[in-house]
């Protein structure tokens, strides 16, 4: 049966003179056709993953060909029943993927880039034993699959590549550096990057794992796992001659390909979960996630609003261990007299906000019955090392350390974006 929709995946560096112009006559030809995903346009060029019913797919590669900028596009398809995004988003940015680089410092593919291999080149160069096999994607894409034997540059986002080159392939200037990515896109930048540094001999593999995986002579070998997409499909076999799966379960540790998001939306991180442990445990990365997810916890708290300097738990052990948030809103009633022009959060509220989180965590102990009331009987080692102000978001993190009698003792800390702010030792005790 033929499907009757179908995925293109796709992009090209060509110079646009006008990007934000190009990409409202993508939006408009976008929305015409009824295609949906994602566009990125830049004066470097256009990068893109859209899907639609066939027909219409076949009209906007057509419509592409037609501008004799990108006449030379090539469009990798895969069928489909039905869309594989919820909806069209067009985008204009500096880079078609966030290198980082700037002025002379940038790399131009049509003029520098790596040589290029075609799926059987490229597997005949993966069995050099010199060969350095580069991932060019992110740690959570090649979690789910990559080549035999390949380097993942231990980074978060794509931009962090230069740095991480710099320090860690230096010594292997005079190597044979094999490239891979996606599609393509970003090797395109890559290997120039690293022809632009010194390597003497760079390659990357034209087309990426998605035409690897096509090829009717090479199938997917030596791919292990599968390949991580950016549409709703998530992830897409590659391997038809020697498949193997390489990721793991993120709580049994058993063999899964399951991509799911955690179910506690503030983490919403991407892990593996087989179906077995979902059905026992929930979708959540561990039972942190899993406790946090339960509002109970948070109800026990006692102060209304304009003083509760806990919005939502991020990680919870009971009776052990917590992380929460708190967004500083502006509309605290003690802040718009604290510095007045200059509002900051006072540091007794920093430390309170510990002392809070670290009732939660007591409170929620399985083996300790709850009190009515639990509050602050006592401050220690208190060290205020930075403000926050409107618009912050609190990061506190609180551990019990000990029970004496009625007494709960906990050490705590508060930060923004990995800086902290405040560390305390906080004693409570029930009310009397």
């Amino acid at each position: 049966m033929t499907a009757s929709h179908q995925i293109l995946l796709y992009y090209l560096y060509a110079p646009i003179a006008d990007p934000e112009g190009f990409a409202e006559a993508q939006r408009e030809l976008c929305g015409r056709l009824g295609l949906l995903g994602r566009i990125i346009v830049a004066s470097e060029g256009i990068n893109g993953t859209l899907s639609g019913e066939a027909g219409a797919a076949a009209e906007y590669m057509a419509a592409m060909r037609e501008d004799p900028r990108f006449a030379g596009i090539v469009f990798k398809t895969d069928p489909a029943e039905a869309h594989a995004f919820p909806r069209l988003s067009v985008k204009v940015r500096p880079e078609l993927v966030t290198l980082g680089l700037t002025g002379a410092e940038d790399v131009d593919p049509r003029s520098l880039t790596g040589e290029r291999l075609s799926p059987r080149a490229f597997l005949e160069a993966m069995s050099d034993p010199g060969a350095v096999v580069l991932d060019g994607r992110n740690r959570y894409e090649w979690e789910l699959g990559r080549f035999k034997g390949a380097v993942c540059p231990d980074v978060d986002h794509f931009r962090d590549l230069p740095k991480w080159l710099a320090e860690n392939l230096e010594g292997a200037k005079e190597r044979r550096i094999l490239t891979y990515c996606t599609g393509g896109i970003r090797c395109e930048k890559l290997s120039g990057l690293l022809v632009k540094e010194g390597f003497k001999s760079v390659a990357q593999l034209d087309g990426g794992i998605v035409s690897y995986g096509k090829d009717p002579e090479v199938r997917g070998r030596d791919f292990e796992g599968r390949c991580y997409v950016f549409d709703e499909r998530v992830a897409v076999p590659v391997n038809s001659a020697n498949p193997t799966v390489v990721s793991r379960c993120r709580r049994c540790g058993g063999p899964s390909e399951r991509y799911v998001n955690c179910a506690l939306r503030r983490c919403n991180a991407q892990i593996f979960l087989c179906a077995a442990c979902e059905s026992g445990a929930g979708r959540y990365c561990d039972d942190g996630c899993r406790h946090a997810d339960d509002p109970a916890y948070l109800e026990r708290l006692p102060h209304g609003e304009g003083f509760r300097f806990v919005d939502a738990l991020l990680k919870l052990e009971p009776g052990n261990w917590g992380v929460a948030s708190y967004r500083v809103t502006g509309r605290e009633p003690f802040l718009p007299g604290h510095f007045p022009g200059d509002p900051i959060v006072p540091g007794v509220v920093l430390a309170e906000a510990v002392a809070q989180l670290a009732g939660v965590v007591a409170q929620s102990d399985p083996e300790v019955p709850p009190v009515e009331q639990l509050l602050l009987a006592g401050l220690g080692r208190v060290k205020i090392s930075g403000a926050a102000r409107p618009g912050d978001t609190l990061r506190i993190e609180a551990k019990v350390t000990g029970r004496m009698g009625g007494l709960v003792q906990a050490d705590g800390s508060v930060e923004i974006d990995g800086v902290r702010l405040c560390s305390a030792t906080v004693s409570l005790g029930g009310a009397r």
